[in-house]
């Protein structure tokens, strides 16, 4: 949603209804009804992606519906047919409007290509209808859920490391922690809200600040830079922040489940906090060479002696993930 689309005079039409649809959704009673719902749900997001008239917001609108009404079609056809894998269909459905892998294939090129306040709605609001009517299924496909979610990490893991663009990277960090949030649902209901809430919480502050501050907020210390720098990090999986806590929690439930699935979604854990470290230290240092050019007093001593404690913590923070 830009600024642009909150002068017209639908805007609010709209936007009821893309929060309506959601509710809608998690109150069906039948599966036409949540077709239903989520339809609207489409037809409502669609004109708030397009608002701006950007070419390459049009061209993320234009993959974002082909894809929403492949998943569509596959819920309409598992829903009304009496073949054996009708529910198989439904379900990857419901993963394909998710965007998890091996179905992610839209996701990362749409919220590469739409604004920041697009991006929120997109990690945050539209996947909760796609969740809830994901706990339907994640007991009695309690096998093809662990293999989604292990699928999920990894390769959300893995296509992150290379990415440079902010909206790409955090695409590939939804995929990876909506691995998690499918593989938790298997065990726990309670759990998995509990990740999910944590993660977006986490994910709209950190949007909402990139959103806000210019490209170089980290070249300065203030508070609000060091809250930007701490969210990447528990966004990340670092401990002691928020984000280690969760995954603490989820690990200790699924070890006792599956431990291949464990295994998935530690090292895919690590790859997301490898490319968040990452990140952080191209901020740090990036921060430091500016001081080091502006402020004689601000020693090259003091710049390696923060780095080197940096990745002492790093190092121990990976030691302590895997045992």
């Amino acid at each position: 949603m830009t600024y642009m689309f909150l002068f017209f005079p639908y805007s609010y039409l709209f936007s009821f209804f893309l929060f309506s649809s959601a509710l809608m959704a998690l109150s069906a009673s039948n599966w036409l009804a949540a077709w239903f719902a989520m339809e609207l749900n489409l037809l409502s997001f669609i004109p708030i992606m397009i608002s701006s008239n950007y070419l390459q917001e049009l061209e993320g609108a234009t993959k974002y519906f082909f894809s929403q009404s492949t998943g569509s079609a596959l819920i309409l056809w598992g829903a009304f047919s009496a073949i054996n894998i009708s529910h198989y269909l439904i379900l990857v459905g419901l993963f394909l409007k998710l965007g998890v892998a091996p179905f992610h294939f839209w996701f990362p090129s749409v919220m590469s290509s739409t604004s920041w306040e697009t991006c929120m709605i997109l990690a945050s609001w539209q996947k909760l209808p796609t969740l809830a009517l994901l706990f339907f299924f994640s007991k009695s496909y309690l096998l093809f859920f662990l293999m989604i979610g292990s699928t999920s990490a990894i390769l959300g893991g893995i296509l992150g490391l290379n990415q440079t663009q902010l909206r790409t990277l955090l695409a590939y960090s939804a995929v990876n922690h909506t691995g998690w949030i499918i593989a938790i649902m298997s065990i726990s209901v309670t759990a998995s809200w509990l990740y999910f809430i944590v993660y977006i919480i986490i994910s709209l502050t950190l949007m909402n600040m990139f959103k806000t501050l210019s490209s170089t907020f980290f070249w300065s210390y203030n508070l609000v830079n060091l809250v930007s720098l701490a969210l990447l990090l528990s966004l990340g999986g670092l401990p002691p922040l928020s984000g280690f806590a969760v995954k603490l929690g989820a690990i200790s439930l699924m070890a006792s489940l599956s431990t291949p699935t464990t295994m998935c979604l530690i090292m895919g854990a690590l790859l997301g906090l490898y490319y968040y470290l990452c990140l952080s230290f191209s901020f740090l240092l990036r921060s430091f060479n500016f001081h080091l050019s502006s402020s004689p007093a601000f020693s090259k001593k003091s710049c390696t002696l923060i780095i080197l404690s940096l990745m002492f913590f790093t190092l121990f923070s990976n030691t302590f993930v895997l045992l």
